[in-house]
């Protein structure tokens, strides 16, 4: 074993301190929607190689994960992967961060700064920017003035950037030669004129269809009905196949709901022409995407064929604001019969056999609630022909019963389970097992100390001069392997051990739950989102209750089973 003499310098010192952590490094890389798609030197993939290539070079640096945030602004730290990352900082799965420079960490310079300054030491998180020269593990750059002034050049630029961008688009929305997102259903793009809108023939008669339809009295439910006995391809299906989507998720929506007959009944680009300006959203400032009123739209008359005549439309706009109108008197009037039969299961109760939600009916007769069912809403809201779910439907009187008795069970059981776990902690069988697992955990802790002690003389060597580093590696690395094993060894153990102590001590959680529902005498809405996570009824006429909590009537069957 090679030796060399014990003086060394005070800066190797810190370079072997740095060699003898390992830092689980993360790669973090970002392209903003304003050049996204871009393929040059500020793309993704020449970002993380570019990273890679750093962290190759220096062996203490262990890639962990990488996170990439596409199409997001620097100047919003809402993003999901970079919220990804802070969750594995907070955990220790990662303690040090590269990225390629500074803009591509952020460009809002009072946000990175609070992150530099104050977070990641507060983590003890690195953090290292390449061409910006920049590793917090420096302490002659740490305070240096040169990150702020970049962070807020960062900041000028993005806002610049912003303001141009804006300019540009409503230049091009004045001119009509921008179109955002995806055509109307009833629409494509013009190969040759991206920016206007040609015909779909092989949609645009259902639209025509559906605007005939609601003139004739029909309601959104009987014209997604009608649609679906059709089987009229949906919007979403119709974008899968002009590759908008991918077919798995839109095998999702292959039938018409009342909601996309609602949006296009609603839509004036029917009537040939372009809408901008309709919904505002500021991603550099973080304001949430938000409608605009009608008053504010910015419209272009007769850039495309019409597939509703202007008059037929507003007929078609007048006769709906008179139904929104009536319902919502309706509804007004009846709220407060309805507030005497709320819906305690609200969220919770399905369709086992299409998956919908249970939809709750009210009978109201002259003021009064005369009963109430749940049907699967796939019947009720026009999809009954596709969903197959015409025959689900359970009174609501019968399914509070039955849950309400399946709530009492479940305390029932968890009383016995307690009072069965209490008569075993006191078996001697139980003790002696408590006893060995006990010893193997002092033993554990024993060899966890010594390990660490040859750890420590062994960095005290390397730093010292006495040991070469290619030999203290070799060594550490052997010393690692075992006290990872004997650690996770220990843990196991001490695992079982808590749980054979635990036996014998009161459940806190579940008496406090036997406290709150034990007693009940009706299924309340709290009650019911205390205790259950879904329930599903199908054609075969069963009631499934998946509980929230612990299932106490399965785990009192097998106990029972092996006593």
């Amino acid at each position: 074993m090679g030796r060399r003499n014990r003086t060394i310098k005070s800066e190797e010192r810190v370079e072997a301190r740095r060699l003898d952590q390992e830092w689980r490094t993360a790669i973090y890389a970002r392209l903003s929607m304003e050049n996204n798609g871009l393929e040059d030197e500020r793309s993704l993939d020449n970002q993380i190689r570019y990273v890679e290539e750093y962290i190759q070079k220096h062996p203490s640096l262990k890639l962990v994960d990488v996170y990439v945030d596409n199409g997001f602004s620097g100047t919003n730290f809402s993003r999901a992967q970079f919220l990804r990352l802070m969750d594995d900082l907070k955990v220790g799965r990662i303690n040090c961060i590269v990225v390629k420079d500074l803009s591509r960490f952020g460009r809002n310079y009072l946000e990175a700064g609070y992150y530099l300054e104050k977070i990641f030491p507060f983590l003890n998180i690195r953090f290292i920017a390449i061409n910006d020269n920049y590793d917090s593990m420096d302490e002659t750059k740490k305070d240096s003035l040169i990150v702020p002034i970049k962070n807020l050049v960062n900041d000028i630029y993005s806002k610049d950037l912003s303001r141009k961008i804006s300019g540009t688009m409503r230049m091009k929305e004045k001119k009509g030669e921008i179109w955002y997102g995806v055509p109307a259903y009833g629409y494509w793009r013009k190969p040759d004129q991206p920016f206007r809108m040609e015909t779909d023939e092989e949609t645009a008669p259902y639209i025509r269809l559906m605007f005939q339809w609601t003139l004739s009295g029909m309601s959104y439910a009987e014209i997604a009905f009608r649609l679906n006995q059709l089987q009229a391809i949906t919007p979403t299906m119709r974008l899968a196949q002009r590759g908008h989507y991918k077919e798995e998720s839109a095998r999702l929506h292959t039938t018409w709901a009342v909601t996309s007959v609602k949006t296009i009944l609603h839509n004036p680009v029917y009537m040939g022409d372009t809408i901008y300006n309709r919904s505002y959203q500021c991603v550099r400032d973080g304001t949430a995407h938000a409608k605009r009123p009608r008053d504010q739209w910015f419209v272009i008359p007769k850039t495309h064929e019409a597939l509703v005549s202007r008059k037929d439309f507003e007929k078609v706009a007048q006769l709906l604001d008179k139904r929104n109108e009536a319902q919502a008197k309706k509804i007004k009037n009846n709220a407060e019969v309805r507030a005497t039969s709320p819906d305690v299961l609200s969220g919770l109760f399905y369709c086992a056999d299409c998956g919908r939600k249970m939809f709750y009916y009210r009978d109201i007769r002259k003021g009064k609630v005369k009963f109430c069912n749940y049907y699967c809403s796939g019947y009720r809201y026009g999809t009954r022909e596709v969903s197959k779910c015409e025959k689900i439907e359970i009174p609501d009187r019968l399914v509070r019963l039955l849950v309400l008795d399946q709530i009492r069970l479940q305390i029932q059981a968890g009383c016995r389970v307690m009072e069965l776990k209490r008569l075993a902690a006191k078996s001697d069988k139980v003790t002696a097992q408590k006893n060995v697992l006990q010893e193997r955990v002092n033993a554990l802790n024993q060899k966890m100390v010594a390990l660490s002690a040859k750890r420590h003389r062994l960095y005290e060597d390397f730093a010292d001069g006495v040991l070469t580093e290619e030999d203290y590696k070799e060594i550490k690395s052997k010393y690692d392997g075992n006290f990872n094993r004997v650690s996770s060894e220990l843990l196991t153990t001490e695992k079982q051990l808590t749980a054979l102590q635990n036996i014998e001590k009161p459940d806190r959680d579940f008496q406090a739950l036997v406290n709150r529902v034990g007693n009940a005498e009706r299924l309340s809405y709290e009650l019911a989102h205390e205790m259950i996570e879904r329930i599903e009824f199908g054609q075969e006429k069963v009631l499934h209750i998946t509980f929230r909590h612990h299932d106490w009537v399965q785990e009192l069957l097998e106990m029972e089973g092996k006593i």
